[in-house]
């Protein structure tokens, strides 16, 4: 799935292309204070699909699907404060989740697989400092796929030794991604945050690759606007969450 084209229609951007820049990923969020969250808090955010920049603020909750099937990917989660990445959860996770909550089956309608086809967004409103070998940069039709094997074993690699990097305070997210551009070699790849220090990390752990990109903090990719004030309208009850 490391570098598979994919598709989301938003409330803010409409319809976008991206590609799968890593799996498996667990994002630090950042959740602002507001009614029902008294307090500014971090929340890990696990088994995350970490996408390329094809979310913008309120854009959170959009369908993402594969663009070569349409078939469903993942709901958007949350977003780096520079737009250069987004985050999802896996569709998967999302319906178990309601099926257990509500005691229900449910499950995605729609006709047969069709292929998307959008223009790729524009470069990210903030200033980014993507590095060289970012496979952002890569098209899709043309990315070489990341061996599963590879894929497999940077995971266990990463279930291991996550802790040691996100003690690491620059460090906002780990998952699994490419080493490079035009590379089969999966690598742990960890999301620093770009107005800190760089984190000393080693460039490999059991002979997986460490790569390490610069983004913004991760947040929830909702309209900060939007956000009800506490005591305007219908006031939210405490631990009701977020939108």
């Amino acid at each position: 799935m490391v570098g598979m084209a994919v598709a989301k229609s938003g409330r803010t951007t409409g319809l976008s292309c991206g590609v799968v820049e890593a799996i498996n990923g667990s994002i630090l969020m950042d959740l602002q204070a507001e009614c029902g969250n008294p307090s500014d808090a971090k929340v890990l955010f696990q088994s995350q699909v970490i996408l390329s920049s094809i979310v913008r603020p309120g854009d959170s909750g959009s369908l993402i699907v594969e663009a070569a099937t349409s078939r469903p990917l993942g709901l958007v989660a949350g977003l780096a404060s520079d737009y250069s990445f987004a985050s999802a959860n896996p569709v998967g996770l999302v319906i178990n989740a309601l099926n257990a909550a509500t005691g229900t089956k449910l499950s995605f309608v729609g006709g047969g697989d069709h292929a998307v086809s959008c223009t790729p967004p524009a470069a990210p409103a903030a200033p980014s400092t993507r590095e060289a070998g970012s496979s952002a940069t890569e098209h899709p039709a043309t990315a070489v796929p990341v061996r599963h094997e590879e894929v497999e074993r940077a995971m266990e690699v990463q279930s291991r030794h996550e802790t040691e990097f996100f003690a690491h305070p620059e460090v906002v997210g780990v998952g699994v991604g490419r080493y490079q551009d035009g590379s089969a070699l999966a690598a742990l790849v960890v999301f620093a945050d770009r107005n800190s220090k760089r984190p000393s990390l080693p460039a490999e752990v059991e002979g997986v690759p460490v790569r390490v990109v610069l983004t913004g903090r991760f947040g929830p990719g909702t309209l900060a606007a939007t956000r009800p004030a506490c005591g305007a309208g219908r006031e939210r009850k405490p631990g009701a969450g977020l939108r």
